[in-house]
């Protein structure tokens, strides 16, 4: 049997404090190290910060999301009722940890939005597949940009859009507007 690496039970036990915590940007570097029984030192020593370690268990717990939505997907499900699906689940995460999602969100801008990109496209070549790749692309990042940037300053914007992105209610309704201009325009 494999010995965990040091590397692994600092992931492991910051999971585990996930699930307790009900937002991960909540656990402190000394809850990580007394969870794992490892120096708190070890933390920057692996992931340089803190933040980076969350930012790696906030993309788990988010690919995990992307999973389990993708496998409640049926044969009855539109395509356009896949994309939705997973805009607003993505995002119900995003704000439930917003500051470990600004992360991951920065990142994706940084490389524009590719693993989005990556994760939307099938659906949206099903809902529109006569759309050239090139315009399926401008129509993806056109939805992409935006769901980010409200993301990394959602209080900004909600002045300036009269949303509250924390609102579950108000922000389903304003990304469903925002998917439909996306794939309408």
């Amino acid at each position: 049997m494999k010995r965990e690496t040091t590397k692994q039970k600092l992931i492991n036990a910051t999971l585990e404090l996930s699930e307790i915590y009900d937002n991960i940007d909540r656990i402190t570097s000394r809850d990580i190290s007394k969870k794992s029984g490892i120096n708190l030192a070890l933390i920057n020593y692996h992931f340089d910060t803190k933040e980076n370690l969350l930012r790696l268990v906030a993309e788990i717990k988010l690919n995990s999301i992307i999973k389990s939505t993708i496998e409640e997907f049926d044969e009855s499900l539109s395509a356009y009722d896949k994309i939705k699906k997973l805009l607003l689940d993505t995002a119900s995460f995003a704000f439930e940890n917003i500051n470990s999602f600004k992360v991951i969100s920065r990142y994706e801008m940084n490389v524009g939005c590719i693993h989005s990109l990556e994760l939307f496209r099938p659906y949206f070549q099903e809902h529109l597949p006569d759309t050239e790749e090139g315009l399926l692309t401008i129509i993806l990042l056109r939805l992409l940009v935006f769901y980010h940037t409200i993301i990394l300053s959602p209080e900004d914007y909600g002045k300036v859009l009269g949303v509250d992105f924390f609102d579950d209610l108000q922000r389903n309704e304003f990304l469903t507007d925002m998917l439909n201009m996306a794939i309408h325009l």
